[in-house]
């Protein structure tokens, strides 16, 4: 069993790992670089204006998540790409292969804080396309978990 505070200590380990990298994204990330008050920390209420931080903090969660397998019980018969799924079957979900596809990112393998920016600001169509085709996939098919 994960703990909330186990996947937090890891999630941060990781970013602060891979802004060491790269100094000029962790720079990026001080308050000075930043519009939030150079004179006091950051709280909850800046986020919004912290969208570089927020950026590497969503990449480093790509490259290296926290949680990097899901499973799920099926409720249902199903079929995934032509093998039979009964009832009871536990269904793992890869997200660390998934964030490292190269059908869904670019250069999965570089941690690279602009994509994240980027997706922030337009919604993404990755992420729209994501999610529409697995709710698809699901309503089609009559597919469930819990």
């Amino acid at each position: 069993m994960l703990a909330g505070h186990e996947t937090t200590a890891n999630a941060m380990s990781w970013l602060w790992y891979l802004l060491a990298q790269q100094p000029e994204a962790r720079d990026a990330c001080s308050p000075r670089s930043t519009m939030c008050s150079a004179d006091r920390r950051p709280t909850a209420d800046d986020l919004t204006r912290l969208p570089w931080t927020t950026a590497c903090v969503q990449e480093s969660q790509r490259y290296f998540s926290a949680v990097w397998i899901i499973a799920r019980a099926a409720i249902e018969d199903d079929d995934i790409d032509g093998h039979h799924i009964r009832p009871g079957t536990t269904v793992l979900i890869p997200i660390h292969q998934i964030h490292h596809d190269e059908r869904w990112w670019p250069d999965p393998e570089t941690f690279d804080p602009t994509r994240s920016s980027l997706a922030m600001l337009s919604r993404t169509a990755l992420d729209r396309r994501i999610c529409r085709s697995a709710a698809d996939d699901a309503s089609a098919s009559g597919r469930a978990s819990r």
